[in-house]
């Protein structure tokens, strides 16, 4: 049975998901991914703020559930709900095996 875990997204090395981008927080939302493929986003209060694409719009977001080909923006750095999902898996099996970034 595998464990649902919070993971953090930002541009500082120490969160889970790294985005290197400078209109990225340094930690800028929570990400749990959900057995089904859906994400659940969080953010963190941030000055650039986090949104969703609504057809041709940008709505901000503070939470959200998502499904993998809903496209996300973190400050100016886009990726889809599917893509931050692979990076968190990325991110559990370095956890397990100890290979932190």
């Amino acid at each position: 049975m595998s464990r649902i875990v919070a993971r953090t997204v930002g541009r500082k090395g120490t969160c889970d998901v790294v985005l290197r981008d400078g209109s990225v927080s340094r930690c800028h939302a929570e990400v749990v991914c959900l057995p089904d493929g859906r994400i659940h986003v969080a953010d963190r209060a941030t000055a650039k703020g986090t949104f969703v694409r609504r057809g041709s719009e940008w709505r901000p977001v503070r939470q959200a559930l998502l499904d993998p080909e809903d496209v996300l923006r973190f400050g100016e750095c886009t990726i889809t709900a599917g893509e931050l999902g692979a990076l968190c898996v990325r991110a559990d099996a370095d956890a397990e095996d100890g290979s932190r970034k």
